[in-house]
């Protein structure tokens, strides 16, 4: 449209091939402005599309996107002076001449959710989405389908379609942080039980929006002068850490420490560190060791990284929609792991690492849960449960991430496969503290990966060096 323009990181999120996409995290880097010309852009290029734009208040919808400069008024006037669009004010509707609609709408309380419980939306907006609770969240993303809906060739793939736009903070900001921020900034499919989209967070600053400077240079101080240092961190800059309670908060940046998978070299060594449940989830994390050598990236770069560096590579979370456990017995479990790594690790040999010592427990002589497990090819070593090695093996982890934040290349790093890791994305970052003992993790938290990769982390401490591993 003419006099319209998205400025490079709103045009990336018009047509990322991601379908869930969180935009933002910093004040002032036009995610209203990007919601409004999309919006307008997918009604007029995809016949009979249903838009709907939220907020969580009407008060906030209307002040935001309609009595607001460049609102929908005004950006769509020359189509509503040709009659190409109806503006509908009793529904607060665009209604495009090739049957798109643009609906605006909001949701003040959860029960409003259920307004909506008929609707298909083929693209769904939400300005402020950290400002929805993730039940609204998973809610409306449920009623985007396209049902019948014929999209063009071009933009096949791309729709039904997601935009979030949101600073960080507000009641859902730690789901949008570990299930968006925390994977970086390349698109990746969330698990099913999450929706199953392709995600992508595009983090937009200040600095991204030159058309607001130019307008209002001074608005960057009026930032500042909100005082409180995190604060303005987040408005500034798009600090997703700010209020973060979790114990990796300080040490995690997803844009270092979340990588491309890349072929794993054959002199290095990979192993399984395993938290066991059957009520509760359990879990499995796999290692890649690298051996001081140089190697070949996902962009065919080579690279380096400091001897014993770990690269996360995989997992096996089995753990339902309700993050409760499966119920497998210990021969499924196993069946499931060696499954795994023959489709992830094809004739590369998996070696045993630690897993919590209650596998070894013998009830009157009965099999223990680590001897149905090498029934079937499977073992591990005994984790350090030794008194104190939780805060240890904490604390020994986050001196890895830290050496990985400010590449000490005298110190081991640690990175993470993001496509490879999903769930160990999704809860390890955010793990919250112990609010009655800052230095370990709160047990009623969902921290069972987080045990898995503490456990490895207390072997590396223990076992420096390994001459030689027996077991599958």
């Amino acid at each position: 449209m003419e006099g319209l323009v998205l400025q490079p990181k709103q045009e990336q999120a018009l047509l990322s091939p991601a379908n869930e996409i969180l935009y933002g995290g910093a004040a002032g880097g036009g995610k209203s402005y990007l919601l409004r010309l999309a919006s307008i852009l997918y009604a007029s290029w995809i016949p009979g599309l249903i838009v709907y734009l939220f907020r969580r208040t009407f008060k906030e919808l209307v002040s935001n996107h309609i009595y607001t400069p460049n609102g929908y008024p005004q950006m769509l006037k020359p189509w509503i002076d040709e009659k190409k669009v109806r503006w509908d004010k009793s529904n607060y509707m665009f209604e495009f001449e090739n049957g798109s609609i643009i609906q605006l709408s909001h949701c003040q309380w959860e029960a409003d959710v259920e307004n909506y419980l008929g609707a298909q939306i083929g693209v769904l907006m939400i300005d402020e989405a950290t400002h929805f609770t993730e039940k609204m969240i998973r809610f409306l993303r449920s009623r985007v389908r396209l049902g019948g809906l014929e999209v063009p060739p071009q933009l096949k793939g791309l729709f039904p379609r997601i935009i979030y736009a949101s600073n960080p903070g507000g009641v859902s900001h730690d789901y949008f942080k570990s299930g968006f921020v925390d994977h970086g900034t390349e698109p990746w499919r969330a698990p099913a039980d999450d929706g199953g989209m392709i995600r992508q967070y595009i983090p937009a600053r200040l600095s991204d929006n030159p058309k607001l400077l130019e307008s209002d240079p001074d608005y960057g101080d009026r930032l500042r002068g909100l005082g409180s240092s995190y604060l303005v961190d987040a408005m500034l800059s798009g600090d997703w850490n700010i209020g973060s309670e979790g114990i990796f908060s300080d040490v995690w940046d997803p844009t270092i420490h979340v990588v491309k998978p890349f072929t794993i070299p054959s002199n290095w060594k990979i192993d399984r560190a395993h938290d066991y449940g059957e009520s509760a989830p359990s879990a499995t994390l796999y290692f890649a060791e690298a051996s001081g050598e140089t190697f070949i990236d996902s962009e065919g770069t080579e690279c380096w990284v400091p001897k014993g560096t770990l690269f996360v590579v995989g997992e096996v979370y089995m753990a339902d929609e309700k993050r409760r456990g499966l119920n497998l017995t210990p021969d499924q479990q196993a069946d499931r792991m060696i499954a795994y790594e023959r489709e992830r690790f094809p004739n590369r040999k998996v070696y045993p690492g630690p897993a919590d010592t209650s596998i070894w427990t013998k009830d009157r002589g009965s099999d223990s849960i680590h001897d149905r497990y090498l029934a079937k090819g499977i073992s591990f070593r005994r984790a350090d449960k030794s008194m104190g090695s939780r805060k240890i093996g904490w604390s020994l982890a986050r001196q890895m991430l830290r050496a990985t934040l400010v590449n000490d290349r005298e110190q081991p790093h640690l990175y993470v496969f993001g496509k490879e890791c999903p769930h160990f994305l999704r809860t390890v970052p955010s793990l919250p503290r112990d609010p009655n003992d800052r230095d370990d993790v709160d047990t009623d938290s969902e921290d069972h990966l987080g045990d898995a990769f503490r456990y490895k982390i207390l072997q590396l401490r223990r076992e420096p060096k390994i001459v030689s591993v027996i077991g599958a």
